[in-house]
């Protein structure tokens, strides 16, 4: 059979893209996904091919479908490595906007201490965490592409309501609520300087602490060492970091003094995570689909040995990295 080529004006090929998502969701069927998969194997770059599944198979996840989701992307990675519909570079990672013009010191100083005095006054020890902590420790400031700030909180300490509530009366907008069976995270932004301030919630047990992750109606659970608090500063205000911070970065970044190529929450770290979970390889085969499309050579290379790592029982990576091999010798083992 011969592949067929689809050309779709820029201008419509977002809002197409929507209304097939919108499409899949409504429909009470799944009579659309093995056409849907037809189209990704046999359409041509021309065609977003990586998008186009990409949106699809949210589309499936946010009904729970995740079988003919996984399968989806494994066709449409299987077949752009066959294919190469890709090009990879060596294009350095983007910088990030950390030194935005309107993201004033002032403005970072009001959000953070209107964040944290609310939280303390509630008798909570708020304590930086992931990137606004790795800023903290190797760059005294946030990191490049990092300017949202991120926050614990034990959840003996407070709880999810009360941190919503806290926030709430010191100027926050709360942008996303905590999950109501298992508190995941507080999502906020300040209405005045417009910086996101996000609250993650660590559950305390004597062997480890838990955090949470929920999306489309699934639980992922991650298992990390104990940690004690200590007190710090950070943009001239007082608050609390992990004791010691080097730990909690070490299972978080790894080798976290020098900046990564890639990194992505679920894939990266050194966090006990169950990769068997449907929702963690549905994120873990669309980010990977995500670096193809960038095409920076590194990204792809540093996620591919992320995964095969992470995933010792799939196929799939090591199919992957047999295939890009071929073409460059980089992938290796």
């Amino acid at each position: 059979m011969r592949p067929f080529h689809l050309h779709i004006p820029t201008g419509i090929r977002i809002p197409l893209m929507q209304g097939l998502e919108n499409s899949i969701v409504a429909s009470q069927s799944g009579w659309w996904a093995d056409p849907i998969m037809e189209i990704v194997q046999w359409s041509q770059t021309q065609f977003p091919l990586q998008r186009f599944s990409v949106f699809a198979a949210q589309a499936l996840g946010k009904r729970r479908r995740f079988t003919p989701a996984l399968q989806l992307l494994e066709t449409a990675i299987r077949s752009a490595v066959e294919r190469r519909r890709f090009e990879l570079h060596d294009t350095p990672a983007p910088s990030g906007f950390a030194k935005r013009e309107d993201v004033s010191p002032a403005h970072v100083h009001e959000t953070l201490k209107a964040g944290v005095d609310a939280l303390g006054s509630a008798g909570a020890r708020p304590f930086l965490a992931y990137g606004t902590l790795l800023g903290w420790a190797r760059e005294n400031d946030f990191i490049p592409g990092d300017i949202d700030i991120d926050i614990g909180i034990f959840a003996d300490e407070l709880g999810a309501d009360a941190i919503a509530a806290c926030l709430s009366r010191a100027g926050f907008t709360i942008t996303r609520r905590a999950h109501p069976a298992c508190p995941d995270v507080i999502k906020s932004r300040h209405v005045k300087t417009g910086i996101d301030f996000d609250v993650v919630i660590f559950i305390r047990t004597p062997a480890a602490f838990h955090t949470h992750w929920h999306q489309w109606g699934e639980r992922v659970r991650r298992v990390r060492q104990p940690f004690e608090l200590r007190p710090a500063e950070f943009h001239g205000v007082e608050l609390f970091v992990p004791d010691p911070p080097e730990a909690f970065l070490d299972q978080n970044y790894g080798d976290w003094r020098t900046p990564s190529e890639f990194y992505h929450f679920l894939i990266s770290p050194e966090i006990k995570t169950d990769f068997t979970n449907p929702l963690v390889q549905l994120i873990s085969r669309q980010i990977f689909l995500q670096e193809l499309q960038n095409g920076r050579r590194a990204a792809v290379r540093v996620c591919l040995a992320d995964l095969i790592r992470k995933n010792p029982e799939s196929l799939l990576w090591p199919w992957v990295q047999s295939h890009l091999r071929r073409a460059d010798p980089s992938f290796s083992p």
